[in-house]
């Protein structure tokens, strides 16, 4: 067996064994099988699929990769977005599941092509490392009911490097891989169940709900071939999440939000998740009466301090980078915004050094954009729509035409474009 034939096989739709994946698999956590022929492989499989038995077979090879962990805290219930623009949603929900005694061990990434990642994010925090000693885990859960690490050497390097390499290979909104890298980290943590939010729109992965759908149908069906529990609801991203995009805006905007100032966008998402969670495991609590009591923001306090960063952050966000130009970006005509185009908003992060263009590209976590407006918001022209937080004047060249206004008045929808098990939408 070697790859290259393994390459050729999948290159004619043909249907990988479980051995040709596990050599595979092995082949990229020792190294034996370069790049190359990695990312050969990554596309073959982008352009002809995987059924649900070989991503089930590849998913478990992975997340057997390294040590699994278990924990005997309960219940447990972790969350994954499938990545999107401004979505800062797991930095805020950890600590308010962990405020109503829900523990969340939480294993994530960093960012995939345009959109952002929850490790990026919290790296902009001084000191804040997401490496963590397997032992200190079961530690830090009882103290703060959550932790956010990512993955390493010790738990799934398979993932670890094929998530880099999708990364810069044009093989990111591959749905086999997406469902294997999702499911292989989550799944080597023992938790009761997993909600996913699968990002639908121009800024997302699936920028179709038919894929955004099959993607959900799959990311259950294997779930269920693991005997665990993952819920899916389908949210919209044809606009940035919330008001802040770029890593140290959106931590600022997630400690804003655990201190009671929400934007409407993100507290829809963040509520609905927390009450699905709520619903499966019994707990019941209001959950705006709980943040207002200042102990979600506590926890996220601590838990920032017991994986080395400042945690005086929460309270002084000069201590965290943001870039010294602001560059503010005017309507030019009156009118209603009828577009913010999430997905040049992310490139154009990544263009400015925000994000990466290649596997191990060190990004500059003091970029980004605030929106002060929205889709639907009624502007008048001259008017300062958002700002662009550069680190020169002269870079607002690299920043393209992404916000649309128009002379008709135009809705505001629902961040669910389907399947809210709490509030009735419809089902998947």
């Amino acid at each position: 067996m070697n790859i290259t034939s393994l390459i050729e096989k999948k290159k004619r739709g043909m249907k990988l064994k479980r051995g040709e994946l596990e050599f595979f698999i092995n082949g990229v956590i020792s190294g034996t099988i370069p790049d190359y022929q990695t990312s050969a492989l990554l596309m073959a499989v982008y352009l002809n699929g995987l059924d649900v038995e070989e991503v089930f077979n590849l998913t478990d090879l992975m997340l057997n990769s390294g040590k699994t962990l278990g924990f005997k805290e309960t219940p447990l219930w972790d969350k994954h977005s499938t990545g999107g623009v401004g979505d800062k949603v797991s930095i805020i929900l950890a600590p308010i599941l962990a405020a109503m005694g829900i523990k969340v061990p939480m294993i994530s990434g960093r960012g995939l092509g345009h959109t952002g990642g929850t490790i990026d994010k919290l790296e902009s925090i001084p000191g804040f490392t997401p490496v963590v000693d397997l032992a200190d885990l079961d530690a830090l859960l009882e103290k703060n009911g959550f932790f956010i690490i990512s993955q390493s050497d010790e738990i799934n390097p398979a993932d670890r490097r094929l998530y880099a390499l999708r990364d810069v290979t044009g093989t990111v909104d591959s749905i086999p891989l997406i469902v294997s890298s999702i499911l292989s980290k989550k799944f080597a943590v023992n938790t009761d169940g997993v909600i996913i939010d699968v990002k639908c729109g121009r800024g997302g992965f699936m920028t179709n709900f038919a894929r955004a759908k099959e993607l959900a149908h799959m990311l259950e069906k294997v779930g269920s071939l693991f005997s665990r529990k993952v819920r899916t609801v389908i949210t919209d991203m044809d606009q940035p999440l919330g008001r802040m995009v770029g890593n140290s805006l959106e931590v600022i905007e997630s400690i804003e939000f655990l201190k009671g100032n929400y934007q409407t966008d993100l507290k829809e998402l963040v509520f609905d998740l927390v009450t699905i969670i709520q619903k499966e495991t019994g707990v019941s609590c209001s959950i705006d009466e709980l943040i207002h009591s200042g102990k979600p923001l506590d926890l996220m306090q601590s838990f920032i301090i017991d994986q080395g960063g400042d945690g005086r952050v929460v309270d002084d966000y000069s201590l965290l980078p943001v870039a010294p130009v602001r560059y503010e970006i005017k309507a030019e005509d009156s009118g209603w915004i009828d577009l913010i185009d999430s997905k040049k908003v992310g490139e154009a992060l990544v263009t400015l050094g925000g994000g990466r263009k290649e596997v191990g590209q060190t990004i500059d976590h003091g970029l980004g954009f605030e929106f002060l407006r929205k889709v639907g918001d009624q502007v008048d022209r001259g008017e300062v729509i958002a700002i662009g937080y550069l680190n020169r004047q002269e870079d607002k060249k690299l920043i393209p035409d992404f916000i649309r206004v128009c002379t008709r008045p135009v809705n505001k929808r629902s961040i669910f474009l389907s399947s809210s098990p709490v509030f009735g939408a419809t089902s998947i």
